[in-house]
């Protein structure tokens, strides 16, 4: 196995081959003659999160490959003295070339218009200030094992959820912005849904050392009550314990062993979060999915749970023709649309809101979002309210955020 690659780093004036032993070729391909201030300039204005510019971009570049040592990292393991040694001869190199006294002054001098602090995450902003302050090539090599310890290697080892992109036939990063980042907090009369699915994702968190394992769910009934929402305010709660989420379409779910294999030995937790899941008599990807939970010979991976959302309590719709057709074992066609539901270890029932339940969502609502406190209490602010919900979509939690939004 041929381990030796070679980068190539052109500067303003000459030329220069930097051996690498782990990095691939083309981690730095953006510094090249010509562009480097200019490279310089946008990575300052859109992702910088520190003041030394010139050295968070290239060691972005670094973090953010994927590599032999990244791939170890990412599994939790510690890497071996050869491989640490072989990093370490990179890392001299990146320092010599890139780090030195003969760089332009006006590499580390570029204040950018405004640190973009939300680019990332904050552990990932903490992470990233903190490599930049180290100053010894052993200190880096260090905090860059450190960092794909962390968050793994790859252009998205700074977001938090993802999507799975069929041109690519891999998982591709969701941009943070984008996220719901729902607080728990905000979701009221839903309380017993709230520990139980918290419980469920703490002991998921931290399983690998307990007895007990945690279980998949499905959360299923009325709209409205918040049960999309509840599984996104969890991201938002435990990603910095290391958890991620995966959106799949109901469509997706063939994919389901391709993303297993690629996230299956990386040392965060994921889950797998199936929207509105439900299916027509004629459709047959539940079985897809039955196989997965409970049935393949092969079991489930450790860093995978599925979290999953339906209106219906039975998956598949079934119809009075299905118990009344002429098929001749009934009891086993029953038992096989009813089975898909039974495989997740919990369930989790909404119900819709009774009128005072809206209104407490409502009031607490308001108080979030800093309304004044006599405007509160004015009944005529509840009345409307009432009138919202009974001329809209009913009492929901849903329906008190719309109304909210509508005032």
């Amino acid at each position: 196995m041929r381990l030796l690659s070679e980068l190539y780093y052109k500067k303003i004036k000459g030329e220069y081959k930097i051996k690498m032993l782990i990095f691939k070729p083309d981690m730095i391909e953006l510094i090249k003659e010509k562009k480097v201030l200019r490279n310089m300039i946008y990575f300052a204005e859109t992702q910088s999160v520190t003041d030394k510019i010139y050295k968070e971009m290239i060691l972005t570049l670094i973090v953010k490959d994927v590599n032999i040592l990244s791939e170890v990292c990412e599994r939790g393991e510690e890497p071996g003295l050869d491989l640490k040694s072989a990093a370490l001869s990179d890392i001299r190199e990146v320092f010599a070339e890139f780090f030195n006294p003969q760089t332009p002054a006006w590499f580390n001098s570029y204040a950018p218009s405004k640190f973009e602090k939300n680019i990332n995450f904050p552990k990932y902003n903490i992470k990233m200030q903190e490599l930049c302050s180290l100053e010894s090539p052993q200190e880096l090599l260090d905090g860059i094992i450190d960092f794909y310890k962390t968050f793994g290697g790859g252009d998205s080892n700074n977001c938090l959820a993802f999507k799975w992109d069929s041109d690519s036939n891999k998982l591709a990063g969701i941009d943070i912005f984008s996220l719901d980042r729902c607080n728990i907090d905000d979701l009221y009369c839903i309380d017993y849904q709230k520990n139980v699915i918290c419980e469920n994702t703490e002991l998921f968190l931290n399983g690998d050392n307990l007895e007990k394992r945690a279980n998949n769910i499905l959360l299923e009934g009325d709209s409205g009550m918040g049960k999309s929402t509840l599984v996104k305010a969890v991201l938002n709660k435990y990603y910095p314990q290391g958890l991620r989420l995966i959106e799949l379409d109901k469509q997706e779910i063939i994919y389901f062993e391709k993303i297993a294999y690629e996230i299956k030995n990386k040392n965060l937790k994921y889950i797998i979060f199936i929207d509105d899941l439900s299916f027509e008599t004629n459709e047959t990807e539940y079985k897809i999915i039955k196989s997965i939970i409970d049935g393949k010979i092969t079991k489930q991976p450790n860093n995978i749970l599925i979290y999953a959302t339906s209106n219906r309590k039975h998956l598949i719709r079934e119809t009075w023709q299905d118990r009344e057709g002429d098929d001749v074992h009934v009891n086993d066609t029953k038992n096989e649309l009813m089975s898909l539901s039974e495989r997740f270890g919990i369930k989790l029932s909404f119900t819709s809101c009774t009128k005072q339940e809206y209104l407490y969502i409502v009031e607490n609502l308001l108080k979030s979002h800093t309304i004044n406190t006599e405007e509160i209490e004015n009944e005529n602010l509840k009345e409307k309210s009432l009138v919202f919900a009974l001329k809209y979509n009913g009492f929901s939690g849903r329906t008190a955020r719309q109304f909210i939004n509508s005032i």
